[in-house]
């Protein structure tokens, strides 16, 4: 699910996809200061690329800024992804997780949720 508010959650499709809930635009622009980036190891050179541009569609799109994640590297999210989301999720702080998986393994992650 993909919460834009603490008591609305919307559903996200099969392919992780969640725009529809975002016809009408984003309501209000919020300071994302507080965020885990999860990614598999061979994601790791290109990090910073990733983030840049994630960042410049957040500023242009939808005038949000976006600070620094907190970057973990998880090997197996089938096995390691509920521990680290059970260890660095702090509920009313962390106020976006974004989990970067294999595109061939993506649909058995996301059945974890």
């Amino acid at each position: 699910h993909v919460a834009f508010e603490e008591d609305q959650r919307f559903p996200v499709d099969e392919e992780g996809n969640f725009t529809r809930w975002l016809r009408h635009g984003l309501q209000v622009a919020r300071e994302i200061e507080n965020w885990l980036l999860i990614y598999p190891e061979m994601d790791e050179p290109v990090l910073d690329i990733w983030i840049n541009s994630l960042r410049t569609t957040a500023q242009t799109g939808f005038k949000m800024a976006l600070g620094e994640p907190s970057r973990l590297m998880c090997s197996d999210p089938r096995v390691e992804l509920p521990e680290l989301l059970q260890r660095h999720v702090i509920i009313g702080q962390t106020q976006f997780v974004l989990l970067m998986t294999p595109s061939n393994d993506s649909w058995k992650v996301y059945r974890l949720f």
